[in-house]
């Protein structure tokens, strides 16, 4: 029996999606795949990265 799942594959990235509301805004995506008892099982978890791009964009603004 598998306790605990270990993943086989990561992969991450940034996306842009789009809110109920219409506003579009980045987001970083990570998803994982693991076994499960022969199953194979997809995991993705989604972050709001809007503050990060914009202090990104506030820095560069600052250096030139």
């Amino acid at each position: 029996m598998d306790c605990l799942p270990t993943p086989t594959e990561k992969q991450t990235g940034h996306r842009w999606a789009q809110h109920k509301s219409g506003r579009r805004f980045p987001l970083d995506l990570s998803v994982s795949e693991i076994e499960v008892q022969g199953k194979h099982l997809f995991i993705g978890i989604l972050r709001d990265v809007s503050e990060q791009v914009a202090m990104r964009e506030r820095m560069r603004k600052a250096y030139e």
